[in-house]
């Protein structure tokens, strides 16, 4: 069990109260970062800094979960679009790292019809 991180293939939306959930696992004793990029590398928040907020699953069956609300570093929802999530982790004894990437798609509005404009 190395690190992993796994994130569902949907299309949430914030505006409507939705969270998206991104579970991941890291190695012990290391850094591990969970972050949230927007395409052109700029970062939009930090979901999980073990130096703030502790350690996360190690053991090969257990994951550690955090939810992104839609909201950036300043609190304001972000425009609709597709954002990277990133793991980082770095061995605190060796600077080896190891990333895991993943896409996750925001949309401001549903595109299901209800049936009200028929």
């Amino acid at each position: 069990g190395g690190i992993a991180l796994e994130v569902p293939a949907f299309t949430f939306i914030p505006r409507d109260g939705e969270e998206f959930p991104v579970r991941f696992r890291t190695r012990a004793q290391s850094q591990t970062e969970v972050r949230i990029y927007d395409l052109a590398g700029r970062l939009v928040v930090t979901l999980f800094d073990s130096r703030f907020d502790g350690a996360a699953a190690t053991a090969p069956d257990r994951l550690t979960e955090r939810r992104w609300n839609g909201r950036d570093r300043e609190f304001e929802l972000v425009p609709a679009g597709t954002y990277v999530v990133h793991l980082s982790v770095t061995g605190n004894r060796t600077g080896d790292q190891e990333t895991r990437t993943a896409p996750v798609v925001l949309s401001a509005t549903s595109s299901c019809s209800d049936g009200r404009n028929a």
